[in-house]
């Protein structure tokens, strides 16, 4: 499996295709960078009474692709996880149901449109 998630703004306008690979090369249109950037990987908390992930003021959270499982660390730096489902990258995050209802009533921001 590859390794890495890219996004490629030529494809779907503006916000892009979604795609998993060893290379930023688009596998729709072959478009590479600067069309193409690498993502980073942000993980869907959602709060839970026996989360693994402590919070501020003791609040408890699961990560919602892999529930139980504590914020492990990358080298140097802590695992990018976001209680806005809007902000979440994670595929296997984005299919769970925690994640669904998170996203029910949410409305996608488009930095090109002029907001009120």
């Amino acid at each position: 499996m590859p390794a890495k998630r890219f996004r490629c703004y030529r494809c779907l306008p503006p916000q892009g295709r979604e795609f998993d690979a060893d290379t930023p090369e688009c596998p729709a249109c072959k478009a590479g960078p600067p069309a193409v950037v690498k993502l980073t990987l942000v993980h869907f908390l959602f709060e839970h009474p026996q989360g693994a992930v402590v919070g501020w003021l003791g609040r408890r959270f699961h990560l919602a692709c892999q529930p139980g499982q504590p914020l492990r660390n990358y080298p140097h730096r802590p695992m990018p996880a976001s209680g806005d489902p809007l902000a979440v990258s994670c595929p296997a995050c984005r299919q769970t149901a925690e994640h669904k209802k998170a996203l029910e009533g949410c409305e996608a921001f488009d930095p090109l449109l002029p907001q009120e």
